[in-house]
């Protein structure tokens, strides 16, 4: 089991320390389970109320320097626990990735950090570009 599931290793998946009770930064357990929305709902929502929505990107920058969803904020996963106060909370939170798997374990941290229900993108970039905006490139 990797480390940052399993509470052992020296740093998690966001490169925090485990705690004692098995869990990362603020409290944050591995079980977390975080609002999921698929690419064309959120496109939906964006295309109604984009001032009340802000998107998280968590992959690396050469990643975003392929294909980005805009306006987007960049923080790399590994960057999210240093870089909290860039992430606003007043507004409703979406992180996407290149799957979805590193923004969902990003979405449980931020949730577990306070962030009132971050909402994990089904499919990350990927998706979206195969079923929203074929215009965004697809990378592997």
């Amino acid at each position: 089991m990797p480390p940052y599931l399993s509470g052992r290793g020296t740093q998690g998946a966001l490169g925090q320390t485990p705690g004692d009770r098995n869990t990362y930064g603020h409290g944050l357990s591995p079980a977390t389970v975080v609002g999921r929305i698929r690419p064309e709902a959120l496109s939906e929502l964006l295309r109604d109320h984009a001032d009340e929505y802000v998107l998280l990107d968590v992959r690396e920058p050469d990643e975003r320097e392929v294909a980005r969803i805009e306006p987007s904020i960049h923080i790399p996963m590994n960057d999210v626990a240093h870089r909290l106060s860039e992430i606003p909370k007043d507004r409703k939170l979406v992180v996407y990735c290149h799957h979805g798997t590193r923004s969902m374990m990003v979405a449980a941290y931020l949730e577990g950090a306070g962030y009132p229900a971050p909402t994990n993108l089904e499919g990350g970039i990927d998706a979206w570009s195969q079923r929203v905006d074929r215009s965004v490139p697809r990378y592997s």
